[in-house]
């Protein structure tokens, strides 16, 4: 076959240039130029490169991309399964270009056989060994295409809820924080109320001091001057006296008034 990306090249400049010619289908028309034995070695060396590239498709296929964990590998993951995709499916279009191409080489050594151009009396069976390889090939491949397949979802499953993990523990970090935030910021009012609560009561104890003070002067000066006292009732005893005689007066005045008017 010739040079691919997986560096896979034959060595059989024959088979090399057969491998350029445009094969469809099962049509064998391209290879009858050739001899039973160009054929079966065309054919073995379609083998050995199925084989080659059914074990690379199994390995890029079934390969995860490297997660570190970090947000900043978004990207290069994304860009690591674009190129495993793009890879996968390039060795699934050279995978089946080779199987169309082994089954061409199979269907012409069938019409060879049965033309008798055929060497050796077990031809038939060697026509019937390809074709078993060939089916078996098919079947492999069909069966590795669809575990790829599956792991392929499998793994863009994983990566969705991980995604989806990871944002939801983002939302949830803001969240922790933005009550944190509120947190702290009722803490700190409650000690702001709590400190001017103790600077009130400091200025109360301190009023309440002064008042004590004053309160005991006083006293002192009434134990001091005790004639304070004796004058202070006189006072007040003859305050008494003049309001009561002044109440006499208004009411003489006020009954000598009725009199009058009456």
């Amino acid at each position: 076959s010739t040079q691919s990306t997986w560096g896979l090249a034959s060595n059989d400049p024959m088979s090399y240039e057969i491998d350029m010619k445009p094969i469809e289908g099962i049509d064998a028309s391209g290879y009858l130029s050739l001899t039973w034995d160009d054929l079966r070695k065309l054919s073995r060396r379609f083998q050995d490169d199925i084989d080659q590239k059914l074990l690379a498709y199994c390995k890029v296929g079934m390969a995860r991309p490297t997660d570190s964990g970090g947000d900043s590998d978004e990207e290069n993951r994304g860009s690591e399964q674009q190129m495993n995709h793009e890879s996968t499916a390039a060795l699934e279009r050279e995978i089946e270009a080779l199987l169309k191409k082994l089954n061409a080489a199979t269907a012409a050594l069938a019409e060879l056989q049965r033309t008798g151009q055929s060497e050796g009396a077990s031809a038939e069976k060697q026509v019937d060994r390809h074709r078993e390889i060939l089916r078996g090939y098919e079947t492999e491949f069909r069966k590795t295409r669809a575990t790829v397949q599956a792991t392929r979802e499998k793994a863009e499953l994983l990566h969705t809820v991980r995604r989806g993990i990871s944002e939801h523990a983002e939302s949830a970090s803001g969240t922790l924080l933005r009550e944190r935030s509120g947190i702290n910021h009722a803490q700190s009012e409650v000690s702001r109320i709590l400190q001017q609560a103790e600077e009130a009561k400091g200025r109360l104890g301190s009023q309440r001091s002064v008042l004590s003070r004053v309160d005991l002067h006083l006293e002192d000066l009434r134990n001091k001057f005790p004639i304070i006292d004796s004058v202070v009732g006189k006072i007040q005893r003859k305050k008494s006296r003049d309001a009561i005689v002044l109440s006499v007066v208004i009411a003489f005045c006020l009954f000598i008034v009725f009199l009058y008017l009456k």
